[in-house]
């Protein structure tokens, strides 16, 4: 018999809204969120008309913020984010769900392109038996190069660490729960795709 994998994206899917700008807002001050905020135009811009992917158009925006950031700042500031205000953005009925999938002895996973340093304390309360996210790049000094480890895990970058944790996907039954175009190619893989629904399989663009 095959066994069951429950796949949850997590802006979006679990929360209302984008939890990276949350963290922003959270980390810095209102005078440098809009600085910031304003310098990042450009390469919002470019992303928005095709120009630059979305790895790098995250990236570039992270650099701004958060270069030379010391990481034991970092990951400090993370964990209380976590702590005192991810739970403030969450989806109740999504949030059941995993539980039902739990109840039912299936294996749950958190796959996002949010940063792990804040999403790792979440999922290891709620139970999640392991988080797949975008990792941050640190220099010698212990500090954030503002470079992504990796790519950013956002579309195919999904499904191809997902391979990577689970190999074949033969012995799996997938539920995938997403909610934009990024959870498109991890959508086309699940046995039962969940978009934008916590309870009805529904089609996806």
């Amino acid at each position: 018999m095959k066994s069951v994998v429950a796949i949850f994206d997590f802006d979006g899917t679990l929360t209302r809204g984008d939890s990276l700008i949350r963290f922003l807002w959270y980390y810095f001050t209102p005078l440098v969120f809009f600085r910031n905020t304003l310098l990042s135009i450009p390469a919002l811009v470019k992303y928005v008309f095709g120009l630059i992917d979305n790895n790098v158009a995250k990236e570039r925006i992270f650099t701004l913020f958060f270069t030379g950031v010391h990481q034991d700042e970092f990951v400090t500031k993370a964990r209380f984010f976590s702590d005192s205000v991810l739970s403030t953005l969450l989806k109740s009925e999504l949030i059941q769900r995993v539980k039902w999938h739990q109840q039912l002895g299936h294996r749950c996973i958190l796959v996002s392109a949010s940063i792990e340093d804040y999403l790792m304390p979440w999922a290891e309360k709620v139970g999640f038996s392991k988080v797949i996210s975008t990792k941050i790049a640190v220099n010698n000094s212990r500090r954030l190069t503002g470079k992504f480890l990796g790519k950013n895990c956002y579309g195919a970058e999904k499904v191809r660490r997902v391979k990577e944790y689970l190999g074949s996907l033969d012995p799996f039954v997938l539920y995938v729960y997403g909610d934009s175009r990024g959870d498109k190619e991890l959508l086309e893989i699940a046995d039962h795709p969940f978009y934008r629904s916590s309870t009805t399989e529904r089609n996806y663009p």
